[in-house]
């Protein structure tokens, strides 16, 4: 190899793990909000469910153990839709929301403490339809009690489990601070 290949290939694998990372700005484009919004959240026994009419309706179903979370982890995971923070949820808790037929992205991102820095963000989208109900499922994955390694997971789920977690988790009434 010459000389030259081997400072090319030096030079590859030294700037290929920045590939894959994303500036902080790059998330909101996708679907979080701003960066510096905080939420307090409140949770209520009320299960009731929105009325879509001619739009669709999202829940966003936090499914982390009480334990777990009074314990060991984070528990408050802020919601963006489309650019803007819409919600949060902390424990085990659900936020519904109703939104337009189309295109959507949506954000969680963990508002965490500066010990647990930087929270984790994962990201999805769907093409919601008139009447129709979303479901995406929000858990904590991790090490516990061991060193503080917090993920979050998400997946849309069918409305089987999806009503089913609605039915077994605390309504959340975020309110920026």
């Amino acid at each position: 190899m010459n000389r030259y290949t081997s400072l090319i290939m030096l030079l590859c694998l030294c700037t290929w793990p920045a590939y894959g990372h994303q500036s902080p700005g790059a998330a909101k484009t996708i679907g979080c909000g701003s960066g510096n919004v905080k939420f307090d959240v409140a949770l209520k026994h009320t299960n009731g469910t929105l009325n879509a009419d001619s739009n669709a309706v999202v829940y966003v179903i936090q499914d982390v153990p009480n334990l777990i979370t009074d314990r060991f982890a984070p528990s408050t995971s802020k919601i963006g839709l489309d650019g803007k923070w819409v919600g949060a949820n902390k424990r085990r808790s659900h936020f519904g929301f109703v939104v337009t037929p189309g295109e959507h992205h949506l954000c969680i991102s963990g508002q965490w403490s500066a010990m647990q820095e930087p929270p984790s963000t994962v990201l999805d989208s769907f093409a919601a339809q008139p009447g129709h109900s979303y479901y995406f499922r929000v858990r904590l994955l991790g090490s516990f009690p061991g060193p503080h390694t917090f993920v979050l997971d998400l997946q849309p789920v069918d409305a089987d489990e999806g009503e089913f977690l609605l039915n077994t988790s605390m309504t959340s009434e975020p309110h920026p601070r």
